[in-house]
């Protein structure tokens, strides 16, 4: 009887304990011996993971199928199972609606079904004496809405025998991005000839910007973003970096040569009529794949004013 008495404090003190780490401390069930989880993983190393399990993903512009690989993880202290075992996945549709509701900026939808291929049931197997499985995901890329904002989401329904659905990771978003080879984060230098009587600077010195994001709009468009805003930059005769209002420049490339051979302005006019166009006393405006440098020469117009030349080079410094 003394015996039992212990036995059953120990017992109670242990679930006690094990409850009160997991509140104050959101210990993972795995982590107590004897359990078997399931969970979903950012990647094979499951200790990795961001807080919302919200990731990104992007895929290159093309018309092949290009791979996204979910990891189904098994989380477990006292071994993997010795046969075959299956995991039932759904769309999470709820998780997507929570974090556009959370964010309050954001429009995301679940990834149009038209646009990737998965496998019908969701199942991910995870083979006998392994710990992961994968949810294999073909998305076409070339048919996904680039204006649009999209995600693939997932949550673990059905485990194993013998095993639980983890509570603090059973489910996971990924944002999905569409790019060109153009897109990227560069570091913008430029230098401006044309408007030194309105207080733009007009030298041959090249002037630092500063770190940008070149952004996707086409299969061979792309556009600046400067901190959050898309007009031409430039730079004053009193030395301060300064921005143009009503522009919005897109550069279009050839996919074939990748030479510049547009830049139009997208913001509406606001009756200054500024727009652009290519320089035509500079032919080599291209991107330079072998450095992954964007060099362009173009005009900017305005009612009233001298043409004004621009001269930009985009080096790359890595994916956006």
């Amino acid at each position: 009887m003394k015996n039992t008495y212990f036995l059953v404090l120990a017992l109670f003190a242990a679930f006690g304990l094990s409850s009160c780490l997991k509140s104050l401390n959101d210990v993972n069930l795995g982590d107590i011996p004897s359990r078997k989880l399931i969970e979903l993983a950012p990647s094979e190393n499951p200790s990795l993971g961001a807080a919302d399990r919200v990731y990104s993903v992007s895929f290159d512009i093309s018309s092949t199928p290009q791979t996204l690989k979910i990891p189904v993880y098994l989380n477990t202290t006292s071994g993997t199972y010795p046969n075959d075992v299956t995991v039932t996945l759904a769309k999470d549709t709820a998780a997507i609606t929570a974090y556009n509701d959370a964010d309050g900026s954001s429009n995301f939808e679940f990834l149009p079904d038209s646009t990737f291929t998965t496998t019908t049931p969701l199942t991910v197997v995870i083979p006998a004496g392994q710990k992961f499985g994968y949810l294999v995901v073909k998305v076409n890329s070339d048919k996904v809405d680039l204006f649009s904002e999209y995600m693939l989401s997932y949550k673990v329904v059905g485990a194993p025998v013998g095993a639980l659905i983890s509570d603090t990771r059973a489910s996971v978003q990924y944002k999905v991005a569409i790019k060109n080879k153009y897109d990227g984060t560069y570091n913008l230098k430029f230098k401006m000839k044309g408007w030194g009587a309105y207080g733009i600077i007009t030298d041959d010195n090249s002037h630092d910007w500063g770190e940008v994001g070149v952004e996707t709009t086409g299969p061979n468009t792309i556009v600046i973003n400067i901190g959050g805003a898309y007009n031409q930059p430039g730079y004053t005769t009193d030395e301060s970096l300064t921005s143009f209002g009503a522009t919005h420049p897109e550069y279009t490339f050839d996919l074939a040569t990748d030479k510049l051979t547009d830049v139009s302005n997208l913001s509406p006019d606001d009756g200054r009529g500024r727009k652009f166009k290519l320089n035509p006393n500079v032919t080599d405006s291209r991107y330079d794949p072998a450095t992954k440098t964007i060099y362009v020469a173009y005009i900017m117009q305005q009612n009233g004013r001298p043409d004004q030349e621009i001269y930009d080079t985009l080096e790359y410094i890595g994916p956006r």
